[in-house]
């Protein structure tokens, strides 16, 4: 049988091309971590949510949505999103590398699928990607690439299932422009940047979402502080002067809140705050 090599005009290793590749229970009680998918936050690689029992609320480029049980959740790759499971909630979570040859949709979509022999061929996929074994084996990495081909062609099978996503221009706005200022103290800088007024932003995030726009981010903060503090070598005290906290005590009162309450402390007395 002759070798077949997948992609190799682009002189990758099937290892390189699925860097990143993650699949995730998101369940109840998943406790570890969840401050990963809860706290609002944008991947680097397109995410697949597929929510196969129960019923919970996602935090959509800004905008509240409920989901329920049978639903695909696709979301582009720095696309500002939490994910609040509930209390039933049985869900898997993809993280896929971008591949030309397996491309996913552009723009956010949820998608009801039927309950027929699409749901189980999902699911199988979702299996298999999930107990693939170790990725260094050339065997394995090519049956992983042509599952998430597979996928994607699925996704894009049903992209006519897509549920109507109302339009919040200012929301969708904020939250990305969040993400190129993750700081405590950007709320005025980034309403400078597109234009509106704090006051008027906290309105139209609440209207969206159920949060002020403080609130978004000071949880987009507490996301990134925790993340930073994960990586090797993260001192408190460079993370909190990244993010804009007085001091390493500062942010250790942020942190103490932890996911699942409300993050308001952020934005208090002791936020730096910068001249100009």
């Amino acid at each position: 049988m002759a070798k077949i090599h997948l992609f190799e005009h682009r002189r990758l290793s099937e290892v390189n091309l699925l860097s990143g590749l993650a699949v995730e229970s998101v369940t109840p009680l998943a406790r570890s971590g969840r401050w990963r998918r809860e706290l609002p936050h944008a991947e680097s690689l397109s995410v697949l949510i597929w929510v196969a029992r129960g019923q919970g609320r996602i935090l959509l480029d800004g905008i509240a949505r409920t989901y329920l049980g049978g639903t695909l959740i696709a979301l582009p790759a720095g696309t500002p999103f939490a994910l609040q499971p509930g209390p039933i909630t049985e869900a898997t979570l993809v993280r896929v590398p971008d591949l030309f040859e397996a491309p996913m949709p552009g723009d956010p979509a949820m998608l009801r699928l039927p309950q027929s022999g699409v749901q189980a061929e999902l699911v199988a996929l979702l299996d298999a990607l999930s107990s693939r074994g170790g990725l260094g084996d050339p065997v394995a990495c090519r049956a992983a690439l042509g599952r998430v081909i597979l996928l994607s062609a699925l996704v894009e099978s049903q992209r006519h299932r897509a549920i109507p996503l109302p339009d919040r221009p200012v929301a969708r706005r904020f939250v990305h422009a969040v993400e190129g200022v993750v700081r405590a103290d950007a709320l005025p800088q980034i309403g400078r940047t597109i234009g509106i007024l704090p006051d008027d932003l906290n309105a139209a995030m609440w209207e969206a979402s159920g949060m002020t726009a403080t609130e978004w981010l000071s949880a987009r903060v507490l996301h990134e502080a925790r993340s930073k503090l994960a990586e090797a070598g993260a001192s408190p005290a460079a993370v909190a002067d990244a993010l804009g906290f007085a001091d390493a005590g500062a942010l250790t009162v942020a942190l103490r809140e932890g996911p699942g309450r409300e993050p308001r402390i952020i934005g208090s007395a002791g936020v730096r705050r910068d001249q100009g």
